[in-house]
């Protein structure tokens, strides 16, 4: 682990030192998860989930809440547009395939170039 000034501030603020393991951002200790500690990737997740937790943190707790609500029916609305674009992939693959047969039949049942002269 990196020795920075700030992580003596952060050993005073939670009252131990850190692990191995553990992830330092901005003077804060981020304990250690059950995931692989050297795993590079693990250690973004832990920074981008703690700045989403800080996000919330910093506003009052009603607004928190309430701002949750607006982003969990926007979510929810962009799932419902995505289920309704699957759909219709679905049905246009469907459409296409039977389009498709109706093709391959045409071709068949037509008379050959030439034939009906």
């Amino acid at each position: 682990m990196f020795r920075l000034p700030h992580v003596r501030i952060a050993f005073r603020s939670i009252g131990r030192k850190p692990r191995t393991g553990d992830f330092v951002i901005g003077g804060l200790i981020m304990p250690e998860t059950n995931e692989s500690p050297n795993s590079p990737l693990n250690a973004v997740k832990d920074a981008l989930r703690y700045l989403g937790e800080a996000s919330y943190a910093i506003l009052p707790e009603d607004i928190a809440h309430r701002l949750a609500e607006v982003e969990r029916a926007f979510w929810g609305g962009v799932r419902g547009l995505v289920d309704k674009e699957l759909k219709w992939i679905d049905e246009r693959l469907e459409g296409g395939d039977r389009l498709r047969e109706e093709w391959r039949r045409g071709r068949t049942s037509r008379p050959a170039a030439g034939e009906g002269i």
